[in-house]
């Protein structure tokens, strides 16, 4: 049994819901409605009533929330974000063809998809939030861009604008190709020219007693010494606090202050942009190639 209509309305409302739960609720989603979501998930998997179809759509989801505590532990996503992925990995498993535009896609995991989409989709919506109230709270104290930055910027431009010449006059691939790397290429020198800016408007310098276990340290606001001292005074010292963290810095540095995200990504909203993309139109990369219509 596919009911394909209904598995597509509750794969949107679930990534809509996990949105506004991101957005409303600082990025807090109740474990109740997480876990609800994962059964709801395999419910769906269920209905298939073919052993084939439950294998690979477990499958699916186990290499889902593999992938994603990895992304998860280096301190990418939220336990939520992966939970969120995997239960709709479980939904819709594979789409046979994108509901708007685009050529089948069914040798593809839908999930793929959505986590491509989501990363693009976080180009411009990280810059977009991010860097007005950045340069509105006027804050100090961040990283300011060298000469290798802009270099690193210039050779990103540079790069993407040699590949989108290629495929246009190489490979004739359509010029929705230039769009999306254009897209691409706007955000990622965006959020490089503004990254500093960016993680000192987002991140607080606390002691161990306004740290909790899931927070994110922005090491990227601490000198390579300062990381590297944290490192050998603390076992459990990485991105992710971990309640083991947050125990050693009580004991052996209850007074030193960490930059911590406290106003972090919502990372629901690109992934929920990335959902929608992945019904609508598949996996947008595939525009690149000469044969996609």
């Amino acid at each position: 049994m596919d009911f394909l209509v209904l598995r597509v309305v509750v794969f949107a409302v679930l990534a809509f819901a996990y949105m506004m739960f991101d957005i409303l609720n600082n990025r807090n989603v109740p474990s109740y409605f997480a876990y609800a979501s994962l059964a709801v998930g395999v419910a769906f998997t269920l209905l298939y009533l073919n052993a084939t179809l439950i294998f690979y759509s477990a499958l699916i989801a186990v290499a889902t929330v593999g992938f994603g505590y990895v992304v998860y532990r280096i301190g990418q996503l939220g336990a939520a974000d992966v939970i969120e992925l995997a239960a709709l990995s479980l939904i819709i498993p594979f789409l046979s063809r994108p509901l708007i535009f685009g050529v089948a896609q069914s040798y593809m995991p839908l999930v793929l998809s959505v986590a491509i989409n989501s990363g693009i989709a976080a180009l411009i919506v990280v810059p977009l939030y991010y860097i007005p109230k950045a340069l509105a709270s006027k804050q100090r104290g961040y990283k300011r861009n060298t000469s290798a930055t802009y270099f690193k910027i210039a050779l990103i431009v540079t790069v993407y604008a040699f590949f989108g010449l290629f495929l246009i006059l190489v490979l004739h691939a359509p010029y929705a190709a230039i769009g999306i790397l254009l897209v691409i290429a706007a955000g990622s020198a965006l959020v490089m020219g503004y990254e500093g800016r960016m993680m000192a408007y987002m991140s607080q310098y606390v002691t161990y007693r306004k740290i909790e276990a899931g927070d994110i340290i922005a090491t990227g606001m601490m000198e390579a010494k300062d990381i590297d001292y944290a490192s050998k005074k603390l076992k459990h010292f990485e991105r992710l606090v971990t309640p083991e963290l947050i125990a050693e810095l009580k004991s052996k540095m209850p007074k030193r202050r960490f930059p911590v995200y406290k106003k972090p990504i919502p990372f629901a909203v690109p992934i929920f942009i990335g959902a929608v993309t992945a019904l609508a139109f598949g996996n947008v990369l595939l525009f690149l190639l000469p044969a996609y219509p």
